[in-house]
């Protein structure tokens, strides 16, 4: 198992809206790329996880996310856009954070794919 994952699964058993790693992985890349199309952001958990992504599993996480105000769904014409919500609790940016600078760490030495 990769650092990065160990990293988000000690976070994840701290704090019951990370309880799931596919969650904070999403949060990660919403905050490292801003506003992302879902397909867009199907295909980066997939080069990160090196899996197939569930459609339905993503959209239950990113429900999940937005009804705890951590995301927000833009629409633009028939286009949605999902992106991180400024006004979370600092805790919540904190780990957010922690869990970006994991991934770059490991991107830069070519333990995995970055964000």
């Amino acid at each position: 198992m990769s650092k990065i994952l160990k990293q988000v699964e000690k976070i994840s058993e701290k704090y019951e809206i990370f309880s799931n790693a596919f969650r904070i992985l999403i949060l990660a890349i919403l905050y490292t790329r801003g506003p992302t199309k879902w397909k867009d952001l199907k295909q980066k958990l997939q080069e990160i996880l090196n899996a197939e992504v569930n459609p339905n599993s993503l959209n239950f996480h990113l429900r999940r996310l937005e009804k705890e105000k951590l995301v927000k769904k833009i629409m633009e014409g028939n286009t949605a856009y999902y992106t991180k919500n400024d006004e979370i609790e600092e805790s919540y940016k904190q780990i957010i954070e922690e869990i970006i600078d994991e991934i770059k760490i490991q991107s830069s030495q070519g333990e995995n794919n970055g964000l």
